[in-house]
Formats: C-alpha cells, sequence, structure tokens
C-alpha cells in the first residue's frame, strides 16, 4: 500500500499597526516578491522553534527596529493562501496603538524596504497585496480565517 505523502505549507507572520482608522505599511522592494507592493508595518516567515507571537516580536524588531509587548498582539485573522507554486498561512496580528504609545517607527532594512506609511484602512490603495487587502477586510468584518486561490 502506497502512503500519501504529508501536506507541506509555510507560515508567515504579519503584524497590523493600528491608529484609529489607518494602518502602518511598508513599501516592498529588492525582496524578489511583490515589490512594488504595499505589506504590513512587519511581516516575515515562522522560523523554526518559533511561536508565532515570538516570530511577530523578531519581526517587528528586525524591520522597525522597535521592542513591542507581545502581550498586545492579538490574532485577528488567518489566511490559507495557495499561489502558482506554494501554499502558505498567513497569521494577522493586530497592534493596536493609544496617544500615549511612544514608538519611533522607522526602516530598519532599507534595502528590503523602500518607505513607510499610514494608510487609510477604509481606502487602501490598488498596490496593496490582496492577501493584505482580505486581512484589513477580515478585521473589519471579525472573520477568523479566509482561503485564496484554492
Amino acid at each position: 500500500m502506497r502512503t500519501k505523502e504529508r501536506y507541506k505549507t509555510k507560515s508567515a507572520v504579519f503584524v497590523m499597526f493600528i491608529y484609529d482608522d489607518k494602518v502602518l505599511c511598508q513599501k516592498r522592494q529588492n525582496t524578489g516578491f511583490m515589490d512594488g507592493f504595499y505589506d504590513m508595518g512587519a511581516s516575515g516567515h515562522v522560523e523554526e522553534g518559533e511561536t508565532l507571537t515570538q516570530a511577530a516580536k523578531r519581526e517587528v524588531k528586525e524591520e522597525l527596529n522597535i521592542d513591542i509587548d507581545k502581550e498586545r498582539l492579538k490574532l485577528v485573522t488567518t489566511i490559507h493562501h495557495k499561489s502558482e507554486d506554494e501554499v502558505y498561512y498567513y497569521f494577522y496580528f493586530s497592534y493596536i496603538l493609544h496617544a500615549q504609545d511612544e514608538y519611533d517607527f522607522s526602516i530598519n532594512e532599507p534595502e528590503k524596504n523602500e518607505k513607510l506609511i499610514w494608510l487609510n484602512m477604509s481606502q487602501l490603495p490598488e498596490d496593496v497585496t490582496v492577501y493584505n487587502r482580505q486581512a484589513v477586510d477580515n478585521y473589519y468584518r471579525h472573520i477568523p480565517l479566509s482561503e485564496l486561490g484554492f
């Protein structure tokens, strides 16, 4: 009897820094994937042995050079995304900012990040990736899971 190979996927985390109706985004460059499109303020792969919140905290430090309180991360949606050649689980966390928060958001990886910008969540521009656009919609509508590309 032939055994079936287990389905393998990759996983990534996205941190949505939210203030009022705006979300912090970075414009990707020189990564070889979705360059020229807006991504969340921090995002990246989950590494072996990491929890999702550890990966989110690490990515924020690597990309924005700030330390966050992982207790303030709230899982808001998951997107199971299939592209032409890969399948991913994307885990989106919100990090709600308050007026008293004093974060100095800056680009820590200028070779991969062209700029940081606060985008209006209810009027995202066309150059936001389809899965990030779906994540913002899920956030507003309290949808815990979307499946794209299947």
